[in-house]
């Protein structure tokens, strides 16, 4: 199963393949997420951690949705340059069982007794794959999902040692293009109207 590099490499490799239009490179590609394909599971779990701490299982730091994230852009990217919507139904089965997992057990991603905040705290950038799971679909659920990660990590962070991101302190600007703002009002609307 794919562990941040691997999802690096695939990400890389699907951006390189599409932009220069190199068939080699096309091809393994494809060979690389239809091997990550064919391995996810069956609940749609794509990712290096066994059950026993996977998700809402999770026992102290790991990387987990950092880690994750890597392989869905990867997969996200492929589908919009292929339109093989395989790739984009792989990607989507995985998000949807984060956010069932987390929504129904109502534990916390951030909140771990012995947090060092590497990994751990790079998993608020699922909200990435949110916020383009949302633009694909326009599914509300990935804002909310977004929303929840981002009041969970806020409730976390001074366990976690990271005092730039918490919700009175962030500029939302990167992801959401010209939108800006510090308040959790501004960044709720960057998310849903991308403004």
């Amino acid at each position: 199963m794919p562990g941040e590099h691997e999802g690096y490499m695939a990400e890389i490799t699907v951006r390189s393949a599409f932009l220069t239009g190199n068939e080699e490179w096309l091809k393994k590609a494809k060979t690389i997420l239809d091997n990550v394909i064919a391995n996810q599971g069956e609940d749609g779990y794509i990712g290096i951690y066994n059950e026993e701490v996977r998700l809402d299982n999770l026992l102290n730091e790991n990387g987990e949705l950092w880690t994750q994230s890597r392989m869905m852009a990867a997969l996200l990217a492929y589908y919009e340059y292929s339109k093989d919507e395989k790739y984009f139904n792989a990607a989507k089965k995985a998000v949807d069982l984060v956010i069932d997992r987390y929504t129904k057990s109502g534990k916390s991603y951030f909140k771990q007794p012995k947090p060092n905040g590497g990994g751990l705290t790079h998993g608020l950038m699922y909200i990435e794959t949110l916020e383009w799971m949302h633009r694909l679909t326009g599914d509300k659920k990935y804002v909310d999902f977004a929303d929840w990660m981002y009041k969970d990590y806020s409730a976390a962070e001074k366990k976690l040692g990271n005092t730039d991101n918490p919700l009175g302190n962030l500029l939302v600007y990167a992801a959401f293009g010209s939108c800006s703002g510090t308040s959790q009002d501004n960044f709720l609307a960057c998310f849903h109207y991308g403004k």
